[in-house]
C-alpha cells in the first residue's frame, strides 16, 4: 500500500483523488500499520511538500493517539 500511495501520488491526479487517496488508502495504512510506517510518513513529509500536503487529508479515524499526533505535527493544514 505503501508503494502504491507514493506512486499514486507522484501522479497529477485531480482533487477528488487526491482526496480518496487521503482519506482511503493513506488513512487506513496509519490506521492499521501506523507504528511500522510513521517514520516513512514523517520522513517522507519533510521532504515532499506535495505528500505534506496529501496528510492535510487525512482524518483520525481509528488511529492510535500516539500515531495521530506524529500524523498531525508532520502534516500541512487540515483541508
Amino acid at each position: 500500500m505503501w508503494l502504491f500511495i507514493n506512486c499514486a501520488r507522484a501522479e497529477d491526479i485531480s482533487n477528488l483523488a487526491l482526496a480518496n487517496l487521503a482519506a482511503g488508502p493513506l488513512e487506513n495504512l496509519l490506521a492499521y500499520f501506523g507504528a511500522e510506517y510513521i517514520e516513512k510518513v514523517e520522513e517522507q513529509s519533510r521532504r515532499n511538500p506535495a505528500f505534506r500536503h496529501l496528510l492535510g487529508g487525512v482524518w483520525r479515524s481509528s488511529m492510535p493517539k500516539e500515531i495521530w499526533d506524529r500524523v498531525t505535527a508532520a502534516r500541512g493544514e487540515a483541508w
